[in-house]
């Protein structure tokens, strides 16, 4: 399946699309479509702030940006995977931490539209939709042990990230 394919099925069917994940398929498969969604949405994000801020030298300001940005929210998404598997593993996943990498990487198409004001909300509750969908299938676990693997996360992350902007 090629980029948009793979696009368009995670936002048309996204069921489908959780239970289709080719676990079998080299980690590189996963890692290039996880990279075009991130520095592509990097990329959307210095065109927003140059267009709709009417100030070209933020496009160029968003260009430089993108590299220390996507190597940041590239360890983070080490980190976070490594949360997810440890939770997977305590609630009797069948995956391997390959696997939660493989699938944080498949399940990454709304990292596109995350760096977008207003649209990041939706995106990540898409992204979260659909890592439970796959986590469900991958881990051979039922609904309410995906749901606890992957919002526990995501709950924690928010209040790290309230603690750290109330100081």
């Amino acid at each position: 399946m090629n980029y948009f394919e793979l696009i368009k099925l995670s936002v048309k069917r996204p069921n489908y699309f959780a239970k289709t994940i080719p676990l079998n398929a080299p980690f590189n498969y996963f890692a290039k479509f996880f990279v075009i969604n991130l520095f592509l949405g990097l990329l959307l994000k210095a065109v927003f702030d140059a267009v709709f801020r009417m100030r070209m030298e933020l496009f160029f300001l968003g260009i430089s940006q993108i590299i220390f940005i996507g190597t940041v929210y590239i360890i983070f998404t080490l980190i976070f995977t490594s949360v997810l598997f440890l939770l997977s593993w305590v609630l009797k996943g069948k995956g391997k931490f390959k696997d939660c990498l493989k699938i944080y990487y498949y399940c990454s198409s709304p990292v596109l539209l995350i760096w977008i004001p207003y649209v990041w909300i939706p995106a990540t509750i898409w992204m979260i939709y659909l890592l439970v969908r796959t986590f469900k299938v991958v881990h051979k676990y039922s609904l309410i042990s995906a749901v606890v693997n992957v919002v526990t996360p995501f709950i924690i992350l928010g209040l790290i990230v309230s603690g750290l902007l109330a100081i």
